[in-house]
């Protein structure tokens, strides 16, 4: 795969832009989605080979975001998981 290198500067811009997406509540709850729904969380593993590439595409994507915003993994399993908490408490 041929990878174009990014100028500094605007590497710095693109990351400012996903810090400012995903650095809000509603952004950070998307990102948390995200992860739950695109094999972050779980295995991407199928007996179909093809299903498993479409996961490992799907889920190396949520990986570039988390890489942009230089996410602490157990830092956001913890806000998964007082999310989903808090959605549990609002449906009973």
């Amino acid at each position: 795969m041929i990878r174009r290198k990014i100028k500094p500067k605007k590497k710095a811009i693109t990351i400012a832009d996903y810090k400012a997406v995903f650095g809000t509540e509603k952004g950070r709850g998307v990102l948390a989605d995200l992860m739950r729904n695109h094999y972050v969380l779980t295995s991407t593993y199928d007996t179909d080979p093809t299903l498993v590439a479409l996961r490992e595409g799907e889920r190396n994507v949520v990986l570039r975001i988390m890489t942009m915003l230089k996410v602490d993994v157990e830092e956001l399993q913890k806000r998964i998981e007082e999310i989903e908490n808090q959605e549990l408490d609002q449906e009973s």
